[in-house]
This record gives C-alpha cells, sequence and structure tokens, in this order.
C-alpha cells in the first residue's frame, strides 16, 4: 500500500537521524551489498536473489540499511580548506574541485543504484512495515498536519488491508464451492453411466428365438372336459355293475338247458 508510504515520503529528513549515519556507504551496506552495488554489472534483482530474504525481519533490516545509504550518498561533503598561495595552490584546488565531481557523480550513480534496490525490495515484500527512517520522521516530526495526514492514512491502509483479505477469502470460498459441484455432478454422471451399463432394459424375448427350448409343450386344459369327481366316481360304479350282471346272466344261461330256461 502506498497511502501511509505517500505521507511519510512528505515529512522531512530528522537532523538526529542524519547524524546517526555511518560515514560511508561501505559501513552502512557491509561488504557484500557495497561490492553488488558498485561493480560494472549491476542488477537489483540479481542481488535481491543472492540475499537472504527467508523472513521479514531480514528484508526490513536490508530495506533500512539501503535506505540510509542513499542518505549518505547525497549527503554533501564540505570541502577541506587549501593551504599555500599562488601556482601550487591553484593546481590543488582544480585538481580537488576534478575529484569533487568526479566523486559526486559516483556518489549519485550509487544512490540511484541503492534507491533502485529499495524499489525492487519493496514490490517483492509489499506489507513491509516501517522503516528505521519512518519512525524516525513519526517521531521527531514537528509539523501537526503532517502527523494527522500520517495517522489518517495508516487507519486507511490498515482497513484496506482488511477488506482486500476479506475479498480473497470469498473468492477463495467461491472456488472451492464451484470444484465441490463440479465433483459432484461428475459422480452423479459416473453412477448414471454405471447404471446403464449394468442394469440393461427389459424386453420380452419370445420362447422360440431362446437358444435353448423345453422339451415339453404346455398342456392345454378345455373347461368342456373337465368334471365333478362325483360324478366321473359314480358313472364308473354303474358300468362295474352292469357288466357284472351281464356275466351272471351268461354263465347261468349256459349251465342251464334250453328248455328249462324256457321253463
Amino acid at each position: 500500500m502506498a497511502i501511509n508510504s505517500n505521507a511519510l515520503a512528505e515529512m522531512d529528513v530528522p537532523e538526529s537521524y542524519l547524524d546517526s549515519l555511518p560515514k560511508n556507504g561501505r559501513a552502512t551496506l557491509g561488504d557484500v551489498i557495497y561490492r553488488y552495488i558498485t561493480s560494472d554489472h549491476f542488477s537489483p534483482e540479481c542481488l535481491l536473489d543472492s540475499l537472504d530474504l527467508s523472513t521479514e525481519y531480514q528484508a526490513l533490516e536490508i530495506a533500512s540499511r539501503v535506505e540510509a545509504s542513499v542518505h549518505v550518498w547525497r549527503r554533501r561533503v564540505p570541502a577541506k580548506p587549501v593551504n599555500g598561495l599562488g601556482r601550487t595552490a591553484s593546481a590543488r584546488s582544480w585538481s580537488m574541485v576534478r575529484d569533487m565531481l568526479m566523486d559526486s557523480e559516483k556518489r549519485e550513480l550509487l544512490a540511484e543504484r541503492a534507491e533502485g534496490l529499495l524499489i525492487c525490495l519493496k514490490q517483492r515484500f509489499p506489507a513491509l512495515t516501517q522503516t528505521s527512517l519512518d519512525m524516525s520522521k513519526i517521531q521527531y516530526n514537528k509539523d501537526v498536519g503532517k502527523s494527522i495526514l500520517e495517522s489518517y492514512s495508516r487507519v486507511l491502509e490498515s482497513l484496506a488491508s482488511n477488506i482486500v483479505a476479506r475479498i480473497d477469502d470469498l473468492l477463495n470460498i467461491d472456488e472451492l464451492n464451484r470444484h465441490v459441484e463440479q465433483l459432484s455432478s461428475g459422480e452423479a454422471d459416473l453412477k448414471m453411466a454405471c447404471g446403464r451399463a449394468v442394469v440393461p432394459p427389459y424386453q420380452q424375448v419370445p420362447a422360440s428365438g431362446t437358444p435353448f427350448v423345453t422339451a415339453y409343450a404346455t398342456p392345454s386344459f378345455s373347461p368342456g372336459r373337465l368334471s365333478s369327481p362325483r360324478t366321473s366316481v359314480g358313472a364308473g360304479r354303474r358300468s362295474q355293475g352292469s357288466r357284472a350282471a351281464a356275466a351272471a346272466k351268461k354263465a347261468l344261461t349256459d349251465h342251464l338247458s334250453p328248455s328249462e330256461v324256457r321253463g
């Protein structure tokens, strides 16, 4: 968030902060970072990749050191007094001016490189807390209006970060729900496909079309042929009695003579 950073940039750098800085950039940055910045082929991204930025505390410490080096290199160097008169003194003064010009150009180049490195570092860590310079500005600021703006910007930045966090949570929940719905619809389609493959639709198949036909035909019954059990039993008994009477009559006829039968 650049709300609070813009408010802090409008504040003046306290003199107490400038007095506490080291005398040169090497002492401020350390040998490793100073060697990278002063090299001919400088790349802020490569430098950040080579540094240990595993924690926010380490990133904040490097940001404070780089920010301090910018003010060290842009601080005015007091001119040394020149002793002596004549041509020698003028030659010395010219050489000192030339060295100062070359030194000022080099210092400005190093300050620009340090600013670029600080910008890349803040881009990698957008939620980086206040540096040593920021806290010094807040502590030693004498302008009441700028202090109110800085406090108000800090509150706005906190509210904005909370709103962004809530929006991210809602987006994550919505994406999770969509993923669950896709999984459930996929499972339903899979179940329907499996059901269609395992349970085929019912179809009537004629007996003649089956590969195995039974050898026994289905018996057919006619209602007219059915009779009562009592009727069939009585008729059988009457037929048996008539046959027995006919047999007895024939035997008696054969035993008796014709005259006796007649008489």
